[in-house]
Order: C-alpha cells, then structure tokens, then sequence
C-alpha cells in the first residue's frame, strides 16, 4: 500500500509514504490533492520506486529511517533522515516518529496529525512492522505455502469489532530482540495514545480503522502486545 498525507493546513502539502510508481492518470489524481513534497521510504526493502518518485518532482525532498539510508541512497538521493525531518520547523507539529524497544532498527513508526479541529486524532503509518493480510481458505499450494512460511494473514472480524495486525514470523524470528521490551512498548504506547489513534494503516493489507472514537486503536495496539507475550516460531 502506498499512503498519501496531506498536512491539514493551507500548504496542500502531501507527503507520500512508501511510494509506488503510478501510471499518468494516478499522478493527476494525486496532484488533485495538493504537491507531493515529501518521500519517505518505510524501509530498506520498499525503496525500488524512490528514484522514480525524486525524477517525476526533483524538489521533492526524499527521507528515510536511519538504518535504512545506506540502502536507499543506492537508488535515490536522501536528503535526510526521518528522524530528522520530523524535528524541522514547518513539519514537527505535524509528523512525530517512534522507535518500538527490543526491536531492530529496521523501521520507523510515523505518526501523523489529522485535523486542526482539537479532536487530537492521527494515523500511525507502517510498511513493514504489521500485517492484515486476510486469510484465504480456498487459496492455492503457492498460496497456502506462503502464507505458511510468512504467517502474516488474519481473519477479518465480522461482528464489527477492531481489526487486530500480525506480527508475522518474518518479524518474529528476525526483528525482535526484546520480546519483553517489545510487549512492553506497545502496551504502554496502546494506554497513553491509544485512544488518540483514528487509523494504523500498514504496507500489506487492509487499515486498521477505530470503530470507538473514545477507544480509537487501543485495542488494535494491545492485541499487538498479547503476540508478544513469550518467543515463539
């Protein structure tokens, strides 16, 4: 998924987080909304369309994680760091980043602000820390096999309860160095902001929406947490 934000002010100023390279329509659908002004890579392994994003807007300032520079900066100048950019002037009110604990430094979780309108709601945005890809009981071999290998895929709730991510195994066996550190912040970063997250939306599936406004994802986030109560395969 790529995730456009524009920043709600009058700059129409759209920030284009893990960008994917579009036909010509998709681009004039997009200018619609405002100037792309910012890219940033999620990580290492979503960096392939950078080059084309910085060629389409060459003023477009490119970012990315800090343990993803050395890497993006093989297919496309950065100019910084997430981390940084997130401290500037004209953008730290709006765009605010976290380090989840007892997890490699492979991802950067983006906070971003949603209105001006005091209801302090924002979206969190992830490529590759979470998953809701939904699980498919008819799919085929290759199918099955991957969705084995990854255990990445969820069953969508249908009784209008909030949609849990998954921390899939890839992440499980080689992110997570902490799992008690890692519990932790989600549990604690679920009961501080929880209630002020309106949507988590993630690089494969479908987004995490808040079906209680007084509870916003909080339970999403702790359902995040109960995976990573003990190590596991």
């Amino acid at each position: 998924n790529m995730t456009i934000y524009r920043v709600p002010d009058k700059s129409r100023r759209l920030v284009i987080f893990n960008g994917i390279a579009v036909n010509k329509e998709t681009v004039a659908e997009i200018e619609k909304l405002g100037t792309p002004s910012v890219l940033v890579v999620p990580n290492c392994c979503h960096r392939c369309c950078a080059a084309v994003w910085k060629a389409r807007y060459p003023e477009m300032m490119v970012v990315a994680p800090e343990s993803a520079l050395t890497k993006t900066k093989e297919v496309v100048q950065v100019d910084m760091s997430t981390q940084e950019w997130s401290k500037m002037d004209g953008w730290s009110k709006w765009i605010h980043t976290h380090e989840i604990d007892g997890w490699k430094r492979f991802e950067t979780i983006l906070e971003v602000e949603l209105d001006v309108s005091g209801t302090g709601k924002k979206a969190l945005l992830v490529a590759d820390l979470l998953f809701t890809m939904e699980h498919v009981g008819d799919a085929g071999m290759i199918n099955k096999l991957l969705d084995w290998l990854f255990d990445s895929s969820i069953t969508i709730p249908n009784d209008g309860s909030i949609i849990v991510p998954k921390v899939a195994r890839i992440s499980r066996v080689f992110a997570i160095q902490d799992w008690s550190k890692a519990e932790l912040w989600y549990r604690n970063f679920a009961k501080e902001h929880g209630s002020t997250i309106a949507v988590m939306v993630v690089g494969h599936g479908v987004p995490v929406i808040e079906v209680d406004k007084s509870e916003g994802c909080r339970k999403a986030l702790e359902g995040v947490a109960d995976q990573l109560v003990k190590p596991r395969w």
